[in-house]
């Protein structure tokens, strides 16, 4: 009696883990006409090496102009966001950007990854900073180089992300 209650706690034990995992991802998207015309319109020379389904949204994930880039459509098939991964190519910042940086707090630290994001409202820089013994800071800029946020969470970047206030300058006061 104890070996069968054993050996279904152990089975139990044993699947308990894929249970837990949801990423509400669905890594095989079909996707139909309409979506791939979408896609033609906003970007003609993207190669798509898949689709995806995130939440709500379709995700063609692929490279335009040799650039890994996710591109975003809502449930209307309309474009949201187009996320661009330009790993550590620092060349690929604008210059207000690159100045921000290297005049900031995190100026003596090292780029460990650039993801650009254009959304229809606005577009943005994450830049990962890291050094030895620190974790590392997550820095959001306009790309006109002012700084909208600092975090040290690495936090998945969907349409509906929200970037933070602009930081203002001491009033003087």
């Amino acid at each position: 009696m104890i070996r069968k209650f054993l050996t279904a706690a152990l089975v139990m034990l044993a699947f308990t883990p894929l249970a837990a995992c949801s990423d509400d991802n669905d890594d095989n998207l079909a996707p139909d006409a309409e979506l791939k015309q979408a896609l033609a319109v906003k970007y003609p020379g993207m190669k798509v090496n898949e689709w995806e389904k995130v939440k709500s949204w379709s995700v063609a994930e692929g490279t335009i102009d040799g650039v890994s880039a996710d591109v975003w459509f809502d449930v209307s098939n309309q474009w949201v966001m187009t996320g661009f991964d330009y790993g550590r190519d620092v060349a690929r910042l604008p210059q207000p950007v690159a100045d921000a940086i290297a005049g900031g707090e995190f100026g003596s630290w090292s780029v460990d990854d650039i993801e650009y994001y254009e959304r229809r409202s606005e577009s943005f820089y994450r830049v990962e900073m890291e050094t030895p013994g620190q974790p590392d800071v997550y820095l959001l800029y306009m790309p006109d180089g002012a700084l909208r946020g600092t975090t040290a969470v690495d936090t998945d970047v969907y349409p509906d992300f929200v970037l933070p206030k602009p930081i203002l300058p001491p009033s003087g006061n």
